[in-house]
């Protein structure tokens, strides 16, 4: 288990993020912005998922846009669970209609973690999550 951990984070360490461009994600922003957003997202998203996790952290994210012209966010985050102080390891997942700025789909899959994600908080996490996304998000119009 260490092992895996270990070789995670030397991929999160060598990930490299991607740049804004005509995905209509960020274009006035910096990579500093995006990166501080993705990082307020993942928060938000674990602690709804783990309400007593503590110490979540980003490991690398890309954002893309689908054939529909949503914006898709995939996150590989880590975090502490707060009665077991172990470390695990899981991937945020999050589309949005890029139109309406709404998220369409919320996922968060636990890798090593068998404590199931509280689904209410999540479903009550995307208002904030659209609002922190929004920073990101430049018009399709």
């Amino acid at each position: 288990m260490q092992g895996i951990l270990a070789l995670y984070l030397v991929m999160i360490s060598l990930a490299m993020t991607v740049n804004a461009d005509d995905r209509g994600v960020g274009s006035a922003q910096s990579k500093d912005d995006e990166k501080k957003v993705i990082r307020e997202v993942a928060q938000t998203v674990i602690k709804a998922a783990h309400p007593t996790s503590k110490k979540p952290s980003v490991g690398d994210y890309k954002i893309t846009v689908t054939k529909k012209g949503d914006i898709k966010v995939n996150i590989n985050v880590q975090y502490r669970g707060g009665f077991t102080g172990i470390t695990y390891l899981a991937e945020i997942s999050i589309e949005v209609d890029r139109t309406e700025k709404k998220v369409k789909e919320l996922e968060f899959l636990d890798v090593t973690n068998t404590i199931k994600p509280n689904g209410g908080n999540l479903q009550k996490s995307r208002k904030v999550i659209e609002t922190q996304l929004d920073k990101l998000i430049v018009d399709s119009k």
